[in-house]
């Protein structure tokens, strides 16, 4: 059963790899290996302008156009893609490391709660491959559980019988298992309450007006909880628990 597993871990890897490669297929391929070659000799900003004009959601095409703003001193819109790339490929090192230099390099420096070890198991768990290969292992496991049943149910040999329940038992404990943390994985690719601010410097006001009291100000490259919206203005909390009303041009959701 163990192998089985393995073998299927390893198919919906290649599967979900092969997508990523299908999904530069044709045009898009050839602009983004240009951009490549333009970033490798230092010219980040015409990198930029075809990075942004490839229209497709893939974690290298993020994470390099985080890199390229990163290189032309745009801070705010280099930890958005880089939060972008780490959503699409969530564990990636590369793109951790990054973003937390980021934030560690950028003005506000927030101190944040360090999560329990019942929250870091969970976070490693759902994030342990991409949703691609989760989703490719889960239909997996749906079939061979359907195939099982079956098995149960036409089979004469007593001892065969017993052999085959016991399994489709085990596969689907875990193909229920699977399916909830892909399901907590899709919720969390989709959530758009999250933001970062792209300005150099954010005001936060009492009310949706800037004629009102500014609370605190914030920086480039922070993220941000949203809330409600009021014409211009939403309600934002930041990490530390501060909140206000921001000018929503400011922010992009990541």
């Amino acid at each position: 059963m163990t192998g089985f597993i393995q073998r299927m871990i390893a198919t919906a890897a290649l599967l979900s790899t092969l997508f990523s490669a299908l999904a530069f297929a044709g045009a898009p391929a050839e602009t983004y290996n240009r951009a490549n070659r333009l970033y490798a000799e230092k010219k980040y900003d015409a990198a930029l302008k075809l990075y942004n004009s490839i229209d497709i959601k893939n974690p290298d095409l993020e994470y390099n156009r985080a890199a390229a703003y990163f290189k032309t001193g745009h801070t705010g819109k280099a930890v958005l893609h880089f939060s972008r790339a780490l959503r699409l490929r969530p564990g990636d090192a590369d793109t951790r490391y990054n973003l937390d230099f980021l934030r560690a390099y950028k003005t506000d420096r927030e101190e944040t709660k360090e999560p329990g070890v019942i929250s870091n198991a969970f976070e490693y768990v759902i994030n342990a491959f991409s949703l691609q290969t989760m989703s490719g292992i889960a239909l997996v496991l749906y079939m061979a559980t359907t195939f099982a049943g079956l098995g149960v149910i036409i089979s004469f040999d007593m001892k065969r019988k017993k052999n085959l329940t016991q399994s489709t038992v085990l596969l689907v404990v875990v193909t229920a298992l699977l399916f909830t943390i892909t399901g907590a994985r899709i919720h969390q690719f989709e959530r758009t309450d999250r933001a970062i601010a792209i300005a150099g410097s954010v005001d936060a006001y009492d009310s949706p007006s800037d004629k009102t009291a500014t609370v605190f100000t914030f920086h480039e490259g922070t993220e941000v909880r949203l809330g409600r919206v009021e014409g211009n203005y939403v309600h934002v909390t930041l990490v530390s628990g501060y909140s206000g009303w921001v000018d929503r041009a400011k922010l992009t959701r990541i």
